[in-house]
């Protein structure tokens, strides 16, 4: 998989034949401006720390993987064997939009509940687009 100038890419082995991957930036000053929008509370959960917010956001990502590698047998048992080599979650655009080997994913959100079940809603949700197509013809 090609790797864009500025992206983190980071991958997992999910079962034989099928790898997950995410790609996204750390762009310090959006970060920043999210961090400070947080109220007081919010901020207390990150001890305060404009670093553990930054370490937090990183880990989300890394988290994906294991979450999603988690769900995949399910996923499988349930809806079938997702048919191609790879998935790929990407920041970018608004986030949510779902493609057949894809999800971008806004990323950049005060609430990793958000973040969490934009993914969940998605990797549902292309299944129901492969679907829908295939009926199409």
């Amino acid at each position: 998989m090609g790797r864009r100038p500025g992206y983190i890419h980071v991958s997992k082995k999910v079962r034989e034949g099928l790898t997950i991957h995410a790609l996204y930036k750390i762009d310090i000053e959006r970060l920043k401006e999210s961090y400070d929008g947080l109220g007081a509370r919010q901020k207390a959960e990150y001890g305060n720390s404009l670093d553990s917010y930054l370490r937090l956001y990183k880990a989300q990502w890394e988290q994906l993987l294991e979450m999603i590698a988690m769900a995949q047998p399910f996923v499988e048992k349930n809806f079938g064997k997702y048919p191609y080599s790879q998935y790929s979650f990407i920041q970018g655009g608004d986030g949510g939009m779902e493609y057949s080997m894809a999800t971008l994913v806004r990323g950049r959100r005060r609430r990793r509940s958000y973040m969490n079940g934009c993914i969940a809603g998605t990797r549902g949700g292309d299944r129901h687009q492969r679907i829908f197509i295939s009926m199409d013809g």
